[in-house]
């Protein structure tokens, strides 16, 4: 299991909003707290930002920061190593490949420190600078992670980037033949990203600009590329403690009532956020197998040199997307009668907790309608039923708190019940077509691009006899199908995970508004409650969705 470290940080931070917000949890937080404090100090891993001068480091630093922290220029300003928090980790900005020779000695310094480097290129330049691609070799060598960044100026093509990212590793691998290096594509990730319009989405709070200069899926990659050196049992350790404190916070909360009708309400509540956990993790693992056989579809169809890729990745979308719509239907659908069956369970128990110990322990106690006169069947030593009036009924609540007006709850209870039905009926038809269209948009330029280089890639190898003479060339070869392997492997993981990044956004956005609906139709029983109880209630729901987030 990987442990999601940003993710974790998020939750944590909203467990300690919470924390603030209700000052009787902040003494069993505060050893959490030290923990994950602790962690901060000490992060994931130092990432140096490494590269020629004016090929964008600052800008990109200031991008993933959203913030300009770092001075950018057109000549040489960074004659020292300045961190810059971001995430989970620190990020160095150091002295650039062309620095002074001071300025270099820091930098090789702190490259014996860092943990992993971002090398920032300009893409235009990177296939040219023999020097610039040297260093970069320099680090693999000395088993430094390396992530390779084409900071465009203006945007790149799928195709265009496609080309570059075969030409550079073209490069790479006749350095890494010079060195008897091995590994070099798999281990040198390239991503490319427009740095200056990154931030100035970030900075003016503009969505789609940050989105379409690859930031998103930048930071992604980032993210991935970092996780493969984290400490997995240290963030295991966190995770479980937060749990610990989450979970001993609900009983707190859940002591502190004296009524047991609210403690059945929580419980509700409760069972509820488990469904919705329950119904959202089968669904992405649905997905995710999902995700598994478009990968190696996407391998097969590039591999077999499919023309009409596009139609294929359209008609395999749309027939999954089908698939997952019908599943997730019937998963609602199965929660609706579940939580039908805990609204009546509860109205079932209603004039038991009301009456407490005033009747005999044997009586059998229905309650159909308290708009009407409520009917208690006679117990096996009575001659005759009891009849208790709504108003009766109210009055011998005490169990429940003064100021709760039972009618009212057993009425809410109703209303759900009568909702349920009307509630979301053909849920997800028109979201998961409308997410899946999505999906195949984004794909068939990376696929196009993926196939026209493998075409190009593939003729060197081929049984062409003009060709003959190249494919007695072994090496030739044997390096040209490594970079056809390689952007077959790009373009099947980009592509399968779009599937399962889009759908899985689209299935939380259908079960986030199914729930959202149900709650707020019970949220307004937990009114009729004394107001302790009404807060209790709401901080027991908050506690519930930062557990079902860990989980």
């Amino acid at each position: 299991m990987t442990i999601q470290s940003k993710a974790l940080f998020l939750t944590y931070d909203r467990v300690r909003n919470l924390v603030v917000e209700n000052s009787n949890m902040k003494k069993d937080f505060l050893s959490v707290q030290d923990m994950f404090e602790d962690k901060k100090n000490k992060p994931d891993a130092s990432i140096m930002v490494y590269g020629v001068y004016n090929a964008g480091k600052s800008t990109l630093i200031n991008a993933l920061v959203g913030e300009e922290v770092a001075a950018t220029d057109d000549v040489p300003l960074t004659d020292k190593i300045t961190a810059y928090p971001c995430r989970n980790y620190i990020i160095l900005d150091t002295p650039g490949i062309d620095a002074p020779k001071e300025h270099e000695n820091v930098t090789k310094e702190q490259l014996v420190k860092a943990d992993a480097i971002i090398f920032v290129v300009n893409p235009l330049g990177v296939v040219e600078e023999a020097k610039t691609l040297a260093v970069l070799m320099d680090l693999f060598q000395a088993r430094k992670k390396v992530f390779l960044v084409f900071n465009e100026k203006s945007s790149l093509s799928e195709e265009d980037f496609a080309k570059l990212k075969d030409q550079t590793r073209e490069r790479l691998q006749g350095l890494a033949d010079e060195r008897n290096l091995q590994g070099v594509l798999k281990d040198i990730p390239i991503v490319k990203i427009n740095a200056k319009m990154a931030l100035t989405g970030k900075l003016k709070n503009k969505e789609k600009l940050v989105e379409l200069s690859g930031c998103v899926e930048f930071e992604k990659k980032l993210d991935q590329f970092i996780m493969s050196i984290s400490q997995e049992d240290i963030y295991m350790r966190l995770k479980s403690n937060l749990l610990d404190f989450l979970n001993q916070s609900a009983t707190k909360i859940e002591s502190q009532s004296n009524s047991e009708l609210v403690k059945q309400y929580d419980m509700v509540i409760a069972n509820l956020s488990k469904d919705k956990l329950d119904i959202k993790n089968d669904m992405v693992k649905r997905i995710e197998r999902n995700k598994n056989e478009l990968y190696s579809n996407i391998k097969s169809w590039l591999y077999n040199e499919v023309i009409d890729i596009e139609n294929n990745i359209n008609h395999w979308v749309e027939g999954k997307s089908k698939l997952i719509e019908n599943d997730l239907n019937s998963a609602l659908e199965m929660s609706k009668s579940k939580i039908k069956d805990d609204i009546e369970q509860l109205q079932a128990k209603i004039p038991a907790i009301a009456l407490n110990d005033d009747l005999p322990k044997d009586i059998n106690i229905e309650v159909d309608n308290l708009d009407q006169e409520t009917h208690i069947p006679k117990s096996p030593s009575s001659d005759q039923g009891i009849n208790i009036s709504k108003e009766q009924l109210s009055q011998l609540a005490v169990s429940m708190g003064k100021n709760i007006k039972v009618e009212h709850v057993v009425t809410g209870l109703n209303m759900v019940k009568q909702y349920l039905p009307t509630l979301m009926k053909g849920v997800g038809q028109k979201t998961i077509e409308k997410w899946a269209g999505n999906i195949v948009g984004k794909a068939v330029p990376i696929a196009g691009a993926a196939l026209t280089i493998g075409l190009a890639l593939h003729d060197i190898f081929s049984d062409d006899a003009e060709t003959e003479q190249l494919k007695r060339q072994q090496e030739v070869e044997r390096k040209a199908r490594e970079r056809r392997d390689q952007q077959i492997e790009d373009a099947a993981i980009q592509i399968s995970d779009q599937f399962l990044t889009t759908l899985s956004i689209a299935i939380h956005h259908v079960i986030d508004g199914f729930f959202e609906q149900v709650v707020d139709e019970i949220e307004k029983i937990s009114l009729n409650f004394e107001e302790k109880d009404q807060v209790n209630s709401k901080l027991m729901e908050k506690v519930l969705t930062l557990q079902q987030e860990l989980s």
